[in-house]
C-alpha cells in the first residue's frame, strides 16, 4: 500500500514537473515572440526614419519638376536598396498588429515600385545614345515620360504614407516625443541586471 502511494506521488510529481516545464516553455516562447516583434518594429522604424530624409525631398523635387521624363543625371542612384530591412523582415511583418502590418507592406510595396521604375528609367537612359535612331529615341522618350510619371506617383504616395506610418510605429513601440522607447526590445527587458561584483 505504501509502495502504491509512493508510486502515485512520483507519477504526480512527474506529471507536475512536465506541466511546469511546458508552462515555462510557453511563457518563454511568448516572451521571445514579443521580443522578435519589437526587434522587427525597431528595425523598420529606424529605416523609415532614415528613408524620410531622402524620399520626401525626392518626391517634392519630382513633383515640382517641369520636365517630361528624366535625364540620366536626374535619376536617383537608388530609392530603396535590395539590402533594406523590409526584405529581411517581409515575412515576419505579418506577425505585427494587423493594421500596422498592412500599412508597412503598403508603404514598402509603393517604395519598391518606385525603385523598380527607377531601374527601368536607368535602363532606358543607358540605351539612348548618339547612335540611337530618331524613331527609337522618340519611342524611348515617350516610355520614359510614362515611367517617370509612375515613379513620381509612387514617390509621392510613399512620402504621403511616411508620417502616419512613423506615428503608428512610435505608438506600437511606445516611443515618446524625445524619441525614447518605454522599453527595450530585449527578451528580458524588465528584469533588472545584478550589480557587478568586485
Amino acid at each position: 500500500m505504501a509502495r502504491d502511494r509512493s508510486a502515485g506521488y512520483q507519477i504526480g510529481l512527474l506529471f507536475l514537473g512536465a506541466l511546469l516545464t511546458l508552462a515555462s516553455s510557453y511563457i518563454f516562447w511568448c516572451a521571445q515572440m514579443d521580443a522578435d516583434k519589437q526587434h522587427i518594429a525597431y528595425a523598420l522604424y529606424n529605416e523609415i526614419d532614415t528613408l524620410e530624409e531622402t524620399v520626401v525631398p525626392l518626391a517634392y523635387a519630382m513633383k515640382n519638376s517641369s520636365r517630361q521624363g528624366m535625364e540620366g543625371d536626374q535619376i536617383p542612384q537608388i530609392i530603396y536598396s535590395p539590402n533594406g530591412a523590409y526584405y529581411d523582415y517581409r515575412k515576419e511583418v505579418s506577425s505585427l498588429d494587423k493594421d500596422l502590418a498592412h500599412n508597412i507592406s503598403r508603404f514598402y510595396n509603393t517604395l519598391i515600385a518606385a525603385e523598380n521604375d527607377r531601374q527601368v528609367m536607368m535602363d532606358i537612359y543607358i540605351k539612348v545614345n548618339n547612335n540611337t535612331p530618331e524613331e527609337k529615341r522618340e519611342e524611348l522618350d515617350e516610355a520614359s515620360a510614362q515611367i517617370s510619371q509612375r515613379l513620381e506617383d509612387s514617390l509621392t504616395s510613399s512620402a504621403g504614407l511616411l508620417p502616419s506610418l512613423k506615428e503608428e510605429l512610435e505608438e506600437y513601440l511606445e516611443i515618446d516625443a524625445e524619441g525614447q522607447a518605454a522599453s527595450s526590445p530585449a527578451l528580458f527587458a524588465g528584469i533588472p541586471v545584478p550589480p557587478d561584483i568586485d
